[in-house]
């Protein structure tokens, strides 16, 4: 039974993070190409060739999901006319695959990295494009665990007593958004130069059957050079963090202390690096419910167990913008127009940073804790349990104020009249795969 809801989850969340990319790509090229589609298949003639990317979570096995991106961009740009421009601002993600969406994000903000002044992502040439694959290379080295990294997450720090009683988690969230958030932080101030370090991969790059592989592993001389260069890239990418932690009140080495430092100071490095406001196109997502309660201790005492998985509807976290051109997209109004039973259920969330995108779409049930909060932005100098989220659309919802669909973004703090009674929104994160506690209906 378990194998059977987890494979359920799983085709779930594969539909969520590819139609979103869908609703997205496809108003971009209707937008910008209507005189000369027909359809979304003619995408491949276009001499501005979208690449949308759609990552689920694999753990800490980070660095297989970076690779894998390079490698798309690149054969991308191997397929492409010689004088196309590229628009690469099309990613979703969700769990961990939300982390690659962050870091993705920050290196298409990195101006070290593209100094065109008028560098775009959705026209990006040929050899931007090359730039963005070597530097998602570098971050996959970059992000490999060394030893003490390991042994930090082998013990555990979560919540055995949570309220209300969804799960027991494994790990603070906190700890997780730190060490995803030194990454992003790398990402954010690569060089040219750092990222011209991949190039030294090139050598090994020269295999063109199983059986020349198999003799290079076999040479200690070749793999030892390897695993020296990737060392040094890991190595240098641990430089770039100590200096970026200069003026931090704890080391990193000091982890229990920058842990605490990081929960409670905004003005540590790495929530300053979240604190960027996401792109154009980067989308994170999670399953969650959406319900209106009275208070925050009506809606804990409404859901004493976890939401069932019926309940649950998929949430899209990205920008204003974003959130606009999905809205407005032609393909996603015909499906909302047609009562689609799915494309109903999603949470167009808008949200100001990376920080509250990776609060709410890392979440996964038993790894991290239950993430309950209030539906609506964070007030400055007021602590709380408020999402972080400014504004959404979700048609369902809408159908609580507008018999018909408007297509129009609505404050996240819209009261609900209801019953003589008043109703706020709030937020449960399920997370993106199902707790053993979800049951299914």
């Amino acid at each position: 039974m378990i194998k059977k809801q987890t494979l359920i989850v799983k085709t779930a969340q594969r539909l969520i993070l590819g139609f979103i990319l869908v609703i997205f790509s496809h108003y971009q090229i209707w937008a910008n190409d209507i005189n000369h589609l027909n359809n979304l298949n003619q995408s491949r003639n276009l001499d501005n060739p979208i690449v949308c990317l759609s990552t689920s979570g694999n753990g800490y096995n980070w660095a297989s999901t970076l690779t894998w991106a390079a490698e798309i961009l690149k054969n991308a740009v191997s397929e492409a006319p010689s004088a196309a421009n590229f628009n690469v601002a099309c990613v979703s993600g969700a769990s961990s695959g939300s982390a690659f969406v962050v870091t993705y994000g920050s290196l298409l903000q990195n101006k070290h990295l593209f100094t065109r002044v008028d560098f775009n992502p959705q026209r990006a040439t040929r050899e931007e494009v090359l730039i963005l694959a070597d530097s998602l290379l570098y971050m996959a080295l970059a992000s490999d665990f060394n030893h003490d990294e390991v042994n930090l997450y082998l013990t555990l720090d979560g919540d055995s007593n949570p309220h209300p009683p969804w799960w027991t988690s494994q790990f603070s969230h906190e700890r997780i958004m730190l060490d995803f958030g030194t990454r992003v932080m790398i990402a954010q101030n690569l060089s040219l130069e750092d990222v011209a370090e991949i190039k030294r991969l090139n050598q090994f790059m020269t295999y063109h059957s199983l059986e020349e592989l198999k003799e290079a592993k076999n040479n200690r001389a070749i793999r030892n050079q390897y695993r020296q260069i990737t060392f040094d890239i890991w190595e240098q990418s641990q430089r770039i963090l100590t200096r970026l932690y200069e003026n931090a009140n704890f080391l990193r080495t000091e982890r229990k202390a920058d842990l605490d430092d990081f929960r409670t100071n905004p003005a540590h490095p790495v929530r300053q690096a979240l604190s960027q406001k996401p792109p154009t196109g980067i989308l994170a997502l999670t399953y969650g419910e959406l319900a209106f309660a009275q208070s925050m201790t009506d809606y804990k005492n409404q859901r004493q167990k976890p939401p069932q998985y019926t309940d649950l509807v998929p949430f899209v976290f990205t920008n204003e913008e974003t959130a606009k051109i999905i809205i407005n997209s032609p393909f996603y109004q015909q499906q909302v127009q047609s009562n689609d039973p799915y494309v109903d259920k999603y949470v167009i969330s808008v949200v100001d940073n990376y920080f509250t995108m990776l609060k709410l779409a890392l979440r996964e049930p038993d790894l991290s804790p239950v993430g309950i909060y209030k539906f609506g932005p964070i007030v400055a100098g007021i602590s709380g349990d408020s999402a972080g989220v400014n504004k959404f659309y979700q048609p369902i919802a809408e159908k609580n104020w507008q018999v018909n669909p408007q297509f129009e973004l609505i404050r996240a703090t819209k009261i609900l009249p209801r019953d003589n009674d008043f109703y706020s929104a709030y937020l449960g994160v399920a997370g993106a795969r199902e707790p053993r506690e979800v049951e299914l209906r």
